[in-house]
């Protein structure tokens, strides 16, 4: 799971979010682990989509005002 904030040469802000595959978790982890991952990586989601939605009002205000 990863978050970017990307500014570019033209100015312009881009956010990233990148997510695990749910479906992956029971590969890649040992079990007795699985649920600590699924809720990290829940609380991630929700965390950095709420400051992707925070950061595009700031650029949305910023440009538009």
């Amino acid at each position: 799971m990863g978050f970017k904030l990307i500014i570019n040469n033209q100015g312009q802000f881009i956010t990233e979010l990148k997510t695990y595959p749910s479906d992956k978790i029971p590969l890649h982890f040992k079990k007795e682990n699985a649920g600590v991952i699924v809720a990290m990586l829940r609380e991630c989601k929700t965390n950095f989509t709420e400051l992707h939605d925070y950061l595009e009002k700031i650029a949305r205000d910023v440009y538009h005002s």
